[in-house]
């Protein structure tokens, strides 16, 4: 099982008019995900070197990475309408959100793998240029058929949920929040998804008219494949 989880919830319906403004709604975002992307580079900097050195990722220097790493894919969700609630400013493991990242701490890394990881990315690259090109088209298509439909067919959303969960493991590997190389996929087993809901229980409702709001509760969230 790949040690980065990633649970996205179908919302059953999608607010329209936050859908025509959600790229004027993530701006803020996106400026503070600059200005914490300042120190995050920093950390991985030194973080490379403490691999190098000891093959291990200081454990605080993991969990900082691994906030702003959190943060970014709640974000990246939204604006990929994966998910219809407006995501925190943070990224901490317990805050109550549908889309939930988790990420099991590597005791001992390959040294030589860190230190090419970057050539050990080029498929990837490559990989990644074309699977990028063809969910465009998909998420320009999904765009308006939530727009007219209020609600994203689940073909769709299973589309973008897979190469979204591809694209996390992918940031995870290079960001040296994983040492196993990602797969060329965005499956995950489904038994790894009931597991990552465990903590809180995420409820979406739906107006009539597209307002989407969430209930937060502790428990087993309910099974929705």
């Amino acid at each position: 099982m790949y040690p980065v989880i990633l649970t996205v919830p179908h919302a059953e319906r999608v607010s329209r008019w936050r859908l025509i403004l959600r790229p004027f709604m993530l701006i803020p975002h996106f400026f503070w995900l600059s200005l914490y992307g300042i120190p995050v580079s920093f950390v991985l900097f030194v973080s490379f070197w403490a691999i190098i050195f000891t093959g291990k990722f200081p454990p605080g220097m993991y969990a900082f990475v691994s906030r702003y790493f959190r943060y970014y894919m709640r974000v990246i969700a939204y604006s990929y309408f994966l998910t219809d609630v407006y995501p925190p400013f943070n990224g901490d493991e317990t805050e109550p959100y549908p889309v939930r990242v988790h990420l099991d701490y590597t005791e001992k890394y390959s040294r030589l793998s860190v230190f090419f990881r970057s050539i050990l990315c080029f498929p990837h690259v490559f990989f990644f240029f074309f699977y990028y090109i063809a969910f465009e088209i998909v998420r320009i298509a999904a765009f308006w058929v939530a727009l007219i439909l209020g609600r994203l067919p689940n073909s769709i959303f299973e589309y973008m949920k897979r190469f979204f969960i591809y694209y996390a493991r992918l940031e995870a590997y290079l960001m040296m929040l994983s040492d196993e190389y990602p797969p060329f996929h965005g499956l995950q087993p489904l038994a790894a998804e009931r597991a990552n809901r465990d903590i809180i229980t995420v409820e979406i409702e739906s107006s009539d008219d597209g307002e989407t709001s969430a209930r937060y509760q502790a428990g087993e969230m309910k099974d929705e494949e």
